[in-house]
């Protein structure tokens, strides 16, 4: 086996470790800012501001439940002196308004359907 075969398949392995221990501390800052909101939001959006760069840097993607946790246009973290949410009533969707800078952000939800 050459060198460069080698360093290729302990890089691919070093890359791998990286994204998960990165996925961990995402999610750790993440639920810091929650709890960081309560007193101070300009910090909050500083921690996320953070958690989002590192994010990017590593190119790993934001799960899920943290994507639906902070205003992408301001990084202010979801409250409910942040944020007015509606449920659609026609359209099936949960929408996100902002009330610092009035981004919004559409969900689509499906309903159980009913079973006869």
């Amino acid at each position: 086996m050459t060198f460069a075969k080698k360093t290729k398949r302990f890089k691919k392995k070093k890359d791998k470790r990286m994204k998960k221990n990165t996925k961990q501390e995402i999610i750790r800052l993440f639920d810091f800012a929650q709890i960081v909101s309560k007193h101070d939001l300009q910090l909050a959006r500083e921690i996320i501001f953070i958690a989002r760069k590192l994010a990017m840097k590593t190119r790993s993607p934001l799960p899920r439940r943290v994507k639906r946790t902070f205003c992408r246009k301001c990084n202010t973290p979801y409250s409910t002196k942040t944020v007015r949410i509606r449920i659609g009533v026609h359209h099936p969707q949960i929408t996100y308004a902002c009330k610092i800078c009035g981004h919004t952000k559409r969900f689509p939800y499906h309903s159980k359907k009913r079973t006869r």
